[in-house]
């Protein structure tokens, strides 16, 4: 519930915006509340902040074990990602329908109409977001394979996504410069289109399909050539 209540503060905080105006460019308070709500729900599934205790692990020798099992290192932190999002997305759950409860009858929150082809577009985009977020993960750890404190590349992943993948306040309110930079990159698939579909700005193209499909094989060919290297690199002591 704690999780809920960033969320909660901001629909005062616009609240207090939308006092004396109905819209901010093209932006309701409905809309901007049902943002954040959306941007809690795509967090609580695919946010990713595992790297700093796997790079320890890596720096105090305690991977030996994943070299003789069948299951790997990358593979266990995936099953252990998953099972961890999932538990803590049912947790949610009953959270997130009290905070759109309070939304709608406190806040007069007006939900936007979801379609079938609405909640397929999100749903794909949602589960590379899921992808996105555990290979950029991932990558700094098997870093530390080479770098002693890898995990402080979690905050330039932390940057970049927030950045760019328009988590913050919708791309309409971005300046020019940085608008162009988010259109450019595949972050903004994470939050800012996701959340554009919901509320009916954007509709997915093949091209945008294709794009976002590539940049995760992308991760993941770099993420398999670097646990290719690790594997002989890694030397431990004793245990």
């Amino acid at each position: 519930m704690l999780d809920a209540l960033p969320t909660l503060i901001l629909f005062f905080v616009w609240q207090a915006v939308f006092r004396n105006t109905a819209q901010v460019d093209g932006y309701t308070f409905s809309l901007m509340a049902e943002f954040y709500f959306y941007f809690l729900v795509i967090s609580s599934l695919s946010s990713a902040h595992f790297e700093k205790n796997k790079v320890e692990s890596i720096r105090k020798g305690e991977i030996d074990h994943y070299l003789t099992r069948p299951l790997s290192f990358p593979n266990f932190i995936f099953w252990n990602y998953l099972a961890n999002k999932l538990f803590y997305f049912l947790l949610m759950i009953p959270c997130l329908c009290i905070l759109a409860t309070v939304a709608h009858l406190f806040f007069g929150v007006n939900f936007s109409p979801v379609t079938i082809n609405k909640i397929c577009q999100f749903a794909f985009l949602l589960t590379t977001a899921f992808a996105i977020e555990y290979l950029l993960a991932l990558i700094i750890v098997l870093l530390g394979f080479w770098f002693e404190y890898a995990e402080g590349l979690e905050h330039f992943k932390w940057v970049a996504i927030t950045m760019l993948g328009g988590s913050i306040i919708p791309k309409t309110f971005m300046p020019n410069w940085l608008q162009t930079m988010v259109s450019w990159t595949p972050f903004q698939y994470m939050y800012s289109v996701p959340i554009d579909i919901i509320q009916g700005r954007h509709s997915l193209q093949i091209s945008e399909i294709l794009s976002v499909t590539c940049f995760v094989f992308f991760l993941i060919i770099v993420a398999r050539q670097l646990w290719k290297g690790a594997v002989y690199r890694y030397t431990s002591n004793g245990g």
